[in-house]
């Protein structure tokens, strides 16, 4: 089917707040999400800011929601973080729609680079990026341990640790673990001060001075999706983060801890393999370079 015939089929306009019973049915379809996942979804939708993008793919005429895009921008990066098409639409070239409209919108916006993660299982989705000229530029590892089997004895008694909400933490001079976490941290701050407030964090401090954060959510797991501490060689704080994380899980009868690392930040991955961490999974990054069509 050529692209005239599929913009005749199918429509891609930006999200409005009725929409999002049809993106969270399609997101279900797609992956595991809960309500709270749903609240997320329906405050990313309604925060004000530029820095966000959410596209969905109608059927027409009829006008069903068939699929859904959502994305961050921070400066002239964008982070594509899902693309969730409608069981029955998969394959008729709908995710190509919309993806090709948001880079369209984002270049408008200045954006000059389009980034997304790919797991490595997924060869399906991997295939198809590679054919839209995306290109693997980095590797996130994926780690877990047992909380119940880490050496949490021995902590340094200088440092103090706290639970908080991600809204408060004053985080510009971390470093993170993970390439994702700075594109995506300016908007989903905005989000939790302004109207989600069921984020939790974990923040060591030292003398009133922050040295670390972790944002966890807990399910059946601990899972970590946005660690930073004051320097790559400040394993003391890395190894409190993970250990205050163990305890929290271990309160909730919880006892496996997920962490998410850039392959290059080797000194946090051998610290955390140093305290019982192994490699299990493993996403691949692929970036885009949007050529402004004055520049071609």
């Amino acid at each position: 089917m050529s692209n005239d015939e599929l913009t005749d089929r199918f429509r891609i306009r930006e999200a409005r707040l009725s929409d999002i019973e049809h993106i969270f049915r399609i997101q279900q379809e797609s992956l595991w999400v809960d309500k709270e996942d749903k609240d997320w979804l329906l405050a990313f939708i309604k925060i004000k800011s530029r820095r966000r993008l959410v596209l969905v793919a109608e059927k027409m005429p009829e006008g069903i929601t068939v699929g859904f895009l959502s994305a961050y921008k921070y400066r002239d990066t964008a982070y594509i973080d899902v693309i969730a098409i409608s069981k029955d639409y998969r394959g008729k070239g709908v995710g190509s729609l919309l993806l090709d409209k948001a880079e369209e919108k984002l270049r408008e916006k200045g954006v000059k680079t389009v980034s997304l993660s790919v797991k490595k299982e997924n060869t399906k989705a991997l295939d198809f990026y590679l054919r839209k000229d995306y290109y693997i530029s980095k590797v996130v590892l994926v780690l877990e341990a047992k909380a119940s089997m880490l050496p949490c004895h021995g902590l340094s008694i200088e440092y103090t640790v706290r639970v908080t909400s991600p809204a408060r933490i004053r985080r510009n001079t971390l470093r993170r673990a993970t390439w994702w976490s700075t594109l995506i941290e300016p908007v989903d701050r905005l989000i939790y001060k302004k109207m989600y407030k069921k984020g939790e964090a974990v923040v060591v401090l030292k003398k009133k001075r922050i040295k670390g954060f972790a944002e966890y959510s807990l399910d059946s797991i601990v899972d970590v999706d946005n660690i930073a501490i004051s320097s790559y060689l400040d394993t003391e704080t890395l190894r409190i983060l993970v250990c205050k994380l163990a305890e929290i899980g271990l309160a909730k009868n919880i006892n496996l801890i997920r962490i998410y690392v850039d392959s290059s930040k080797t000194m946090i991955i051998e610290e955390l393999e140093n305290l019982g961490f192994r490699v299990v999974d493993a996403e691949f990054l692929l970036e885009k370079e949007l050529v402004n069509e004055n520049e071609e």
